[in-house]
């Protein structure tokens, strides 16, 4: 199975043409996981051309720099695929990068700890 991370824009109109692109290209992905982020809104698991889940961000009391804020989603999210849970993946990203946004410079004030639900 192959894993394809997209990170649509907050921009609306780029936001439609990501949608529209995502829409064409679902058909050819077959059975591709595609986790599609669009900031604050929640992330989209997609199977091929199948919505698997809505996986809502949780609400960030302390924004300070968004800068590394979709590797740092990667990599919860890769380091939680463990399980084969997809949703538990992206709640383990989105952790991951609350914690990377609230310091400035793309950095961890400690060592991230990502919770199995």
């Amino acid at each position: 199975m192959l894993l394809v991370a997209i990170c649509l824009t907050v921009d609306r109109a780029r936001r439609q043409w990501w949608t529209h692109r995502l829409l064409l290209h679902r058909i050819r992905l077959g059975d591709t996981i595609v986790p599609a982020r669009d900031g604050a809104n929640p992330t989209r698991l997609w199977c091929g051309s199948e919505l698997i889940a809505d996986v809502p961000v949780p609400p960030i009391a302390k924004v300070r720099d968004l800068t590394g804020a979709g590797d740092a989603f990667n990599a919860g999210f890769l380091a939680a695929l463990a399980d084969d849970d997809w949703v538990m993946a992206c709640r383990a990203g989105h952790a991951l990068a609350a914690q990377v946004i609230a310091h400035p410079g793309a950095v961890l004030a400690s060592a991230p700890e990502i919770k199995q639900q």
